[in-house]
């Protein structure tokens, strides 16, 4: 993704009893409390998350989904890198 890009994430699984969602960055679950710390570029709701002005500083890394009901929990994981597009420009000049 590009630097200032927006992105949106989506999870989706089904399941008896309803699943629910929780989403990790690097290891660590993301809660209301733990992405404070960002300002206001975090939001989740249930199954989607999405990060507003995207920082290579702030938003790269490994993220994951956890969906999960009372018999049972899945991951999906994807790693997000945020270039500059000022790099993007000189790497397609060579």
């Amino acid at each position: 993704m590009d630097k200032g890009d927006n992105l949106t994430w989506t999870c989706e699984a089904f399941g008896i009893p309803d699943v629910s969602y929780q989403w990790y960055k690097d290891g660590k679950l993301l809660t209301i409390e733990s992405i404070r710390d960002y300002g206001p570029r975090y939001f989740m709701r249930d199954n989607v998350l999405t990060i507003v002005n995207l920082d290579a500083e702030i938003h790269a890394g490994m993220y994951q989904c956890r969906a999960n009901n009372s018999l049972t929990a899945k991951f999906s994981t994807g790693q997000l890198r945020v270039l500059s597009k000022s790099y993007l420009f000189q790497s397609n000049s060579d």
